[in-house]
């Protein structure tokens, strides 16, 4: 069967044969044709337009045309400058020095830089967010005891509870408390309490304390090198005595008996 146009004008005749041709339904016939092309023609173009600005414009766009010296913007590049300076010190970087009980003197150290007490805040730095003078921090401050809690005295001598000799000057491993200095500076913080009676008098200042790590680990001959106030060395000789047993040092895979010293700060917080 021959395929039939149904929109030509020859079968348009055919249906509007012996009619009025005159009338709107054929000339609606005869155009529709047209009239259906014209709106596809206008969808397409509707589509198409977006997508034809673009690629113009991406073709006609001039580019910029960079014509530099790599070298020579490199060598003229300065670099940036930070004003704001914060160096967070380490919380616990606690001088060592070994005990030679043969000799019968102490061995030569350096003692821990100690901030004054006007440059330090309840953070540990200086007012201007830094150590004292570019050094690294060893003091931890401790707040005032809000609960009202009034600390007992007790004896200033230390406790000797190893008397072996060692002949090491310098050892290879240090003594370390349990986890750590981080660990050994929130334990301090825990246990130390601020007497009742220096923040009433509004005592302040830092308390210098050494002790010995002995070869099995546990704490001796604890001893207050600086003087604060004597509440305030009796809370810091309570807490150097509670301490748990720290990791000994060591020379050639042997436990040796070394000193620690720590500052340690008493500032009321404001």
């Amino acid at each position: 069967m021959r395929k039939i146009d149904m929109t030509s004008k020859e079968w348009c005749d055919i249906i509007f044969e012996g009619k009025n041709k005159k009338y709107g339904a054929y000339k609606l016939r005869i155009e529709s044709a047209r009239r259906n092309m014209i709106v596809t023609i206008a969808l397409v173009a509707i589509v198409a337009l977006p997508f034809l600005f673009m690629l113009l414009a991406l073709l006609f766009t001039p580019k910029e045309k960079y014509d530099m010296d790599l070298d020579q913007v490199l060598s003229e590049m300065k670099p940036a400058q930070n004003k704001y300076k914060l160096s967070a010190p380490k919380l616990l970087n606690i001088a060592h020095k070994n005990i030679s009980k043969k000799i019968g003197r102490r061995s030569a150290y350096t003692a821990p830089v100690i901030m004054p007490d006007k440059d330090v805040t309840a953070s540990g730095l200086s007012t201007d967010g830094n150590a004292a003078k570019g050094e690294e921090s060893n003091s931890i401050n401790i707040p005032a005891d809000t609960t009202g809690f009034a600390n007992k005295t007790t004896n200033h001598n230390g406790v000797n509870a190893n008397t072996d000799k060692i002949l090491f000057r310098v050892i290879e491993e240090l003594p370390e408390f349990p986890g750590g200095a981080t660990e050994f500076m929130k334990w301090l913080t825990r246990n130390l309490r601020y007497p009742a009676s220096a923040e009433e008098k509004k005592i302040e200042g830092k308390v210098i304390v050494s002790f010995i790590v002995n070869k099995n680990g546990s704490i001796s001959d604890i001893k207050i090198i600086k003087s604060l106030d004597p509440d305030c060395d009796s809370e810091v000789l309570r807490v150097m005595k509670k301490m748990p047993k720290w990791k000994p040092g060591t020379e050639k895979g042997r436990p040796v008996r070394s000193e620690y010293v720590i500052p340690i700060i008493f500032k009321a917080l404001s």
